[in-house]
């Protein structure tokens, strides 16, 4: 999935509950249970993906949790806000 639309009217709510969502988030091995979002494909996605965030904020878009590449390999740790 690479697009989510919101009314406008609910977008605010909308955000807020899915940064709070995000906030338990665990990222890491996707071969572990407690892992809510595995490591992209390559390095080349991971980048790909970044630099749209990156992209996003020089544009004014405001990044309200991550935001950053994650150090190691798929290190168990959750985002931070």
């Amino acid at each position: 999935m690479e697009r989510v639309y919101v009314h406008r009217a609910i977008a605010d709510r909308f955000v807020d509950a899915l940064v709070d969502a995000a906030r338990g988030y665990t990222y890491g091995d996707g071969r572990d249970a407690s892992t809510v979002l595995g490591p992209l494909v390559d390095r080349r996605q991971r980048d790909l993906v970044h630099g749209h965030v990156l992209d996003a904020a020089a544009k004014g878009a405001r990044i309200r949790i991550g935001g950053e590449v994650p150090a190691g390999r798929a290190s168990s740790t959750r985002p931070r806000s």
